[in-house]
C-alpha cells in the first residue's frame, strides 16, 4: 500500500504539472505557479486518498484489485518525478543551486525501445510461466528437452518464479546487466530497487517481483505498440 501511495502521489505531481503546463505558456515555476500547481495536487490527492468510495479510497480499491506496483515502477516515477521538478527549477532564478540542477537534468531515464522490450519479455517469461502458458506452449510443440532443467520448477512445469533464490539471482544479474547496456541510467535505478526490494519486501517475495508489475509490462507493451506505428508512420511519409 505504501509503494502504491508514493506512485500515485508522483504520478500526481506530474500529471499537476502537466495541466498546468498546457494552461500556461510561461512554465517557469514562480510563486503564483507554485501554489496554481500545489491547488491542483491537493484537489487530486484529496480526490484519490479521501474514502469516499464506500467508506474506501480510490487509492485503496486500485491497491485491492491490482496489487502494489513493483519496486522499479516505483523508482522510474519517482526519478522522472523529480527530474521533471529539477527541469522546472532550473529555469528559476535561483542561480545557487542551479549547477546542481543542470547536472541531474544531463541524466537520461527515458525509456527507449530496447529497454521496453526486456521489460516486456521479461514480464511475459515470469507472467506466462506462473500461468502456465508457456508451459501449456512447451508441452504442445514437445520443446522440453530445449528448455534448461534450472529454469524447470517441477517436471511438468517452466516457471522461473518458483525456481531456487541461486536461479533467480542469476536471472535478476542477466536482466540488470541487459538493462544497463539498453540504458545505463535506468540500469542502475534497477540495482536501486533491487537494493529497496531487499530491504522492504517480505521474506516469502521472490526476487524478480523487484523488476516488473503488471503496470509496468503493459506500459512497456504499449511504448512497444506507440513505436511500431511511428515507424510504420515515418516509412509510409518516406517511401509511399
Amino acid at each position: 500500500m505504501i509503494v502504491t501511495s508514493i506512485c500515485i502521489l508522483a504520478i500526481l505531481v506530474l500529471f499537476s504539472n502537466g495541466i498546468y503546463s498546457l494552461l500556461e505558456k510561461d512554465s517557469i515555476l514562480n510563486n503564483k505557479t507554485y501554489i496554481k500547481v500545489i491547488s491542483i495536487f491537493s484537489l487530486l490527492s484529496l480526490i484519490l486518498f479521501l474514502p469516499i468510495i464506500d467508506g474506501v479510497s480510490i487509492v485503496k480499491h486500485i491497491y485491492s484489485y491490482f496489487d502494489a506496483p513493483s519496486f522499479f515502477a516505483m523508482v522510474l516515477i519517482c526519478a522522472s518525478c523529480l527530474k521533471n521538478i529539477c527541469y522546472k527549477g532550473y529555469n528559476t532564478n535561483f542561480t545557487h543551486y542551479k549547477q546542481c540542477l543542470k547536472s541531474f537534468n544531463k541524466i537520461n531515464i527515458r525509456f527507449n525501445i530496447y529497454t521496453a522490450l526486456i521489460l516486456f519479455i521479461y514480464g511475459a517469461i515470469l507472467y506466462g510461466g506462473s500461468l502456465g502458458i508457456i508451459d501449456f506452449y512447451i508441452q504442445k510443440f514437445s520443446l522440453q528437452n530445449f528448455i534448461p532443467h534450472i529454469l524447470i520448477h517441477n517436471i511438468n512445469a517452466f516457471d522461473i518464479y518458483h525456481t531456487t533464490l541461486i536461479t533467480q539471482a542469476l536471472i535478476s544479474f542477466v536482466f540488470l546487466l541487459l538493462l544497463y547496456v539498453s540504458n545505463k541510467e535506468i540500469g542502475i535505478l534497477g540495482l536501486f530497487a533491487l537494493i529497496l526490494f531487499y530491504i522492504f519486501s517480505s521474506e516469502n517475495a521472490s526476487i524478480l517481483e523487484a523488476f516488473i508489475c503488471p503496470y509496468l509490462w503493459l506500459y512497456s507493451a504499449f511504448y512497444i505498440i506507440c513505436e511500431i506505428f511511428k515507424s510504420c508512420k515515418l516509412y509510409i511519409t518516406k517511401y509511399i
